[in-house]
């Protein structure tokens, strides 16, 4: 995979199975603060009840970044991780999921080029694979919006949240948005 830096020297790069029993407790901090942080655009307290990866959800999410799936961490200047995207195979897609940004760097370009690079790896390395695939709940319509502008495509798909015994709302569905990885992004 090609290295790519934003402006600022961030760079992307995919986290072996070694570099992450390294660095998975920052992997979980960096996707708990972008989702429960009031200083986070992309939070989602008003949803669901407890973190993105729960301690009691480590070694699931662990077990997740395992091969065939994927891990890319976004690393600044002094190497230090502000951005991580899971690309998780299901069947002819991949669904990019725990997109988290450190709300330091937030509304900098992490989130897009964490978003491009995982369309370029998919490309180079899963050739089996035609759809990207993101969940977005439905009542943030902002998040579809800014996946739109990336090129993903509301299709109109609608699934129920699938852990409904977190939510501290009635029901929050999510919208499934999909990008063709045969072409460009």
């Amino acid at each position: 995979m090609t290295l790519s830096k934003t402006p600022s020297q961030i760079t992307v790069r995919p986290v072996t199975s070694e570099q992450y029993e390294k660095i998975k407790r920052t992997v979980y901090d960096i996707i708990n603060v972008a989702f429960k942080s009031d200083d986070s655009w992309t939070t989602d307290r008003a949803f669901v009840s407890i973190d993105r990866i729960p301690t009691a959800g480590e070694a699931e999410f662990d077990a997740r970044c395992k091969e065939p799936n994927v891990l890319l961490c976004a690393f600044d200047e002094q190497d230090q991780i502000v951005g991580v995207i899971h690309i998780q195979v299901q069947g002819s897609e991949a669904l990019l999921n725990c997109l988290g940004v450190s709300p330091s760097h937030q509304s900098r370009g992490v989130g897009s080029l964490l978003i491009r690079e995982s369309v370029k790896h998919i490309q180079a390395n899963m050739p089996t694979i035609k759809e990207a695939v993101v969940h977005v709940f439905v009542a943030r319509p902002e998040l579809t919006t800014w996946y739109v502008r990336m090129g993903f495509k509301d299709v109109g798909e609608v699934i129920p949240f699938p852990y409904g015994d977190i939510l501290i709302v009635d029901e929050a569905p999510l919208v499934i948005l999909r990008y063709d990885v045969r072409k460009s992004l």
